[in-house]
């Protein structure tokens, strides 16, 4: 964390089949400390069967707003 004061923005990148793991949150819990801009990535989403993709999505997308 010493060197964080020189990150200007944060890509995290989430496996939308696993959700959110204990080092998700680790990660969001740094880029409050050093309060940078993060995007956040949704990966595997093709993994997900296309019958109800996106519902999967909206539900994460509406679960993450309130980290």
């Amino acid at each position: 964390i010493g060197g964080a004061c020189i990150i200007d923005a944060m890509i995290l990148v989430i496996d939308i089949t696993k959700g959110v793991q204990a080092q998700t949150k680790e990660c969001l819990v740094i880029g409050e400390v050093i309060n940078t801009h993060l995007l956040v990535v949704l990966n595997k989403v093709d993994q997900l069967p296309e019958k109800n993709r996106d519902e999967k999505i909206k539900n994460f997308r509406e679960k993450a707003e309130k980290f």
